[in-house]
């Protein structure tokens, strides 16, 4: 039993507090504003606990789930070159290649190391070295080669 003067735990059926004396009712259990504003402090330490759980999982949802993407384009002779990469975690998923000129327009899915076109066949496009090397190079590194190739990423 608490006292609902002080907060002291006293033993049942004592009939005054052992550390000011108030008289404690039988059997009367009372929460102290202590006890209270421990279970307010806990239900807030939870609360927010809950919080930072639902920020870092969404956090990591929306990395996981959204689409992760660099997009390259390089001028010359008047057209333009776009190279849009498809990324899963660190690792390009899909590469697609267009030219303003129509020369190129075709998608590369990337499996295992090598590149595929839409019929599943071995991509000729991905046989060039700038495909070749962007197949092989995690996000940043196929970042800084095209741009150390004159392309401008985003």
């Amino acid at each position: 039993m608490f006292c609902s003067n002080c907060g002291t735990k006293n033993e049942n059926g004592s009939a005054f507090c052992s550390n000011c004396g108030n008289k404690l009712g039988k059997n009367k259990p009372v929460n102290t504003p202590k006890q209270n504003s421990n279970i307010v402090d806990k239900i807030k330490e939870n609360k927010v606990v809950a919080i930072i759980v639902v920020v870092v999982v969404g956090f990591i949802g929306y990395k996981l789930l959204s689409p992760n993407k660099l997009v390259c384009k390089q001028k010359y002779n008047g057209e333009t070159a776009t190279i849009e990469i498809t990324y899963k975690g660190n690792k390009p998923t899909k590469i697609y290649a267009k030219t303003s000129d129509g020369a190129y327009d075709e998608t590369i899915t990337v499996k295992n190391g090598k590149g595929y076109d839409k019929n599943g066949d071995e991509s000729d496009l991905a046989q060039y070295s700038t495909f070749e090397n962007i197949i092989k190079k995690d996000k940043s590194e196929a970042k800084n080669y095209l741009i150390d190739n004159g392309y401008d990423c985003k």
